[in-house]
């Protein structure tokens, strides 16, 4: 049986937000997943999103999904908190998590 993964994508949409295509320009794509955890392959990962052209577009999807784990658009868990915070008090919003 064949699955077309894209009606997959579009029925996930409204669960864990659009995923806007710009995963398969990731610079990360194809890559292990175990590597975008803080002390595994953070220097790897690191460089992979310095050059990466939807950096981002792949930080905004964290951040705006409340991602908690793992980096996304360079960022770990603790600095997408710290944009998060920064971002809550120059729209003069209470903190978010």
């Amino acid at each position: 049986m064949v699955v077309d993964i894209s009606e997959l994508k579009k029925g996930l949409v409204g669960v864990i937000g659009d995923w806007g295509g710009w995963r398969d320009s990731a610079e990360c794509r194809g890559e292990d997943p175990n590597q975008f955890f803080p002390g595994k392959g953070w220097p790897k990962m690191n460089e992979l999103c310095r050059r990466c052209t939807v950096r981002e577009e792949c930080l905004n999807f964290a951040l705006d999904n409340f991602e908690r784990f793992g980096i996304w658009g360079g960022a770990s868990e603790r600095r997408r908190r710290e944009i998060r915070r920064e971002r809550a008090i120059h729209k003069g919003s209470p903190q978010l998590r």
